[in-house]
């Protein structure tokens, strides 16, 4: 399997989708858009709760990815977490064997999310 980090020293463009992910998502959804990915993308890039809506983790999403043959591109927020468990998450990644990843600031969390929100 060609790597998304191979793809960008390449000389070609390198290209990536991102995994669409819900609340309910499950391993055949993952599955699903694999076959669609498969043989098209470089990376499949897998974001960390956008807009503070909640569904599978980014790690465990990357580690289906992997299962089903394409190279994750985990994308990592430090807005819900704190140091060690961004520390926690990016071991368990290379642990996984991800060689790609995107780390974000985060952006706030919209007002209408925040009355729902715990610190």
């Amino acid at each position: 399997m060609k790597t998304f980090r191979q793809a960008l020293h390449g000389k070609q463009f390198a290209i990536s989708a991102e995994l669409s992910l819900g609340r309910a998502s499950t391993h055949q959804d993952i599955a699903r858009q694999a076959s669609i990915f498969r043989g098209r993308v470089d990376g499949v890039q897998i974001a960390d709760n956008p807009l503070a809506w909640v569904h599978m983790s980014a790690v465990s999403a990357s580690a289906l990815v992997l299962r089903e043959g394409l190279d994750p591109v985990p994308i990592l927020t430090c807005r819900d977490r704190n140091r060690i468990a961004l520390l926690s998450d990016l071991l368990g990644l290379r642990a996984m064997g991800v060689s790609s990843l995107l780390l974000m600031r985060g952006r706030r969390v919209p007002a209408r999310h925040a009355l729902h929100a715990s610190t």
